[in-house]
């Protein structure tokens, strides 16, 4: 029986690759914005390995590491209504005072 390091580098990176894709599949499988980004980042870590580019590999396994542990499609939604919400309190400052807000030379367009 062949020994894990008998094996060639690119079938143990790929064994393992396969690993942890399997572990991650189910948490992710709930979250289809965080499956999205997960294999944009895995596609991404393909083009950075052909290339040799280890230093954008390195920091894409990273992002990939801290989509799998912390991205939840909630947390998005969160972050995107609080971000309207934002926004929204920004437009109201101009709508409220646009006489004010001309006279101080801010008033933009909405």
């Amino acid at each position: 029986m062949a020994k894990l390091q008998d094996l060639p580098r690119a079938v143990r990176y790929g064994f393992a690759l396969f690993l942890m894709c399997g572990m991650t599949a189910p948490a992710l499988a709930d979250n289809p914005a965080c499956e999205r980004k997960a294999a944009d980042i895995e596609q991404q870590i393909g083009h950075a390995q052909e290339a040799g580019n280890s230093e954008r590999l390195k920091g894409l396994n990273k992002a990939l590491s801290a989509v799998r542990g912390h991205f939840t499609d909630a947390g998005l939604i969160q972050d995107k209504k609080q971000y309207i919400v934002e926004q929204e309190v920004d437009i109201a400052n101009i709508i409220e005072n646009p006489d004010e807000k001309k006279a101080e030379g801010t008033l933009t367009k909405v």
